[in-house]
């Protein structure tokens, strides 16, 4: 049999195996008799009694710390929550059961129900009445890191207040009691908070009851808000040392190209995070937001992938930006300014022997290297221009570094020459 808020009177006798009482919203208490058996409470508040030998009664509470192993039932009081089950198996003797009425519990919901921490959020909540009540009352519990205001709109089966101006409202610490409430099941009370500033990740838990005329308090309805970790792993910021990001940086774009030239061996990357809980690595490597990191480019005419890896705080959320720096070739291009002829080494008296040691760079000042004795012309005395393959040249040398050496031996002393490459 099932029934709520209803009063159940088991005579002394025997009670035939099999005895299902649905009984909602009710405290039970067994008056002193004679019950043969045992009693447990278990979570969700199903309670079996169960038929033993002949003697003291037995309450065991499972799942709690209070009420263990309570040897003389007497006139013990046993509370359970709404849509408990008594089920009953064997032959009990009790003089009755007399279920005490307790208001029936409501529902609660949020608004949002969770939001990333360290965000203000406008909160709203919602108490549903399990039933009508009739100069009752209702308590509105708000967690640590929330707070009640006057200010805060109160509404109340669509009669909208504030707290202050509500004359049956008042909130000490976290709770919020209004009294003299006569409202009709299903009906709502509305709790919209002030902007609340969350700190902390986590979990907050909100509740209310209601207690209405000539009744116990209802159980509590619950609902629970969630402070989520941040998700962002978006770069607030990206630049290089070298060259200029393609496209200009922003947040939503992850792909960049970079063009240097052949001379810069590296360049500094400085990535910044929109969120400093978030973590950084740039090409592999641990980085700091806002702080440079050094990466090494690959030789020249070669292009280097830079990745700049952003995990967020939640430890799920990541997000990658690529930079693909190319570094231009080495230009082979001699230049006139940066090279020539370095030093000249006499031979020995009456030789007409010279040693001519002749530097060739780029532009830079970078060595070039490679060349043969066809690469170089001289012009002797105004004629023409002739290489270094033969006479009156011998003994080419390419030292490898950009240096080269070349013995000249002159027709006659105080002959003219002009180098050109």
């Amino acid at each position: 049999m099932s029934a709520q808020n209803a009063t159940f009177n088991f005579i002394s006798g025997n009670v035939s195996d099999g005895v299902e009482i649905d009984a909602e919203n009710s405290t039970f208490q067994f008056i002193a008799g004679n019950i043969s058996g045992g009693v447990s409470l278990t979570e969700p508040s199903r309670v079996v009694i169960n038929a033993t030998a002949t003697g003291l009664p037995e309450i065991t509470v499972e799942g709690s710390a209070e009420g263990s192993d309570i040897d003389n039932l007497g006139n013990e009081e046993l509370e359970l929550i709404a849509e408990a089950n008594v089920t009953v198996a064997g032959t009990i003797n009790v003089t009755g059961v007399i279920p005490t009425e307790r208001t029936a519990r409501g529902s609660l919901s949020l608004s949002p129900t969770s939001a990333i921490y360290n965000n203000n959020i406008d909160m709203v909540i919602t108490y549903t009445l399990g039933e009508g009540l009739t100069n009752g009352m209702v308590n509105i519990t708000v967690p640590t890191g929330f707070t009640i205001a006057d200010t805060d709109d109160l509404t109340i089966a669509g009669a909208a207040a504030t707290v202050a101006t509500n004359v049956n409202a008042a909130y000490n610490g976290n709770i919020l009691t209004i009294s003299n409430v006569d409202i009709n099941k299903d009906q709502t009370i509305v709790l919209a908070l002030g902007t609340q500033a969350i700190s902390s990740s986590g979990t907050y838990d909100f509740t209310a009851n209601a207690t209405n005329t000539s009744k116990l308090t209802s159980n509590e309805a619950t609902a629970r808000f969630t402070s989520l970790l941040n998700n962002d792993a978006d770069l607030s910021a990206l630049a290089v040392s070298s060259g200029s990001l393609n496209p200009v940086f922003s947040s939503g774009t992850t792909n960049y190209t970079v063009n240097v030239t052949y001379d810069i061996s590296s360049i500094d990357v400085t990535a910044t995070l929109s969120d400093s809980n978030a973590s950084l690595m740039i090409n592999g490597e641990a980085a700091t937001s806002a702080v440079a990191k050094s990466v090494t480019l690959e030789a020249a005419g070669e292009a280097t992938v830079i990745s700049v890896v952003v995990a967020a705080e939640d430890g799920i959320t990541t997000k990658t930006y690529n930079l693909t720096v190319n570094r231009a070739a080495t230009d082979t291009t001699p230049s006139a300014t940066t090279s020539g002829i370095t030093s000249q080494t006499l031979g020995a008296v009456g030789s007409k022997e010279v040693t001519l040691n002749v530097t060739v760079q780029n532009a830079a000042g970078d060595a070039l290297t490679g060349y043969v004795a066809t690469d170089f012309t001289v012009v002797i005395d105004g004629g023409s221009a002739v290489d270094f393959s033969g006479s009156p040249f011998s003994g080419f040398t390419d030292n490898s570094d950009g240096n080269y050496t070349v013995v000249y031996t002159g027709v006659a002393d105080g002959t003219g020459y002009a180098f050109q490459l």
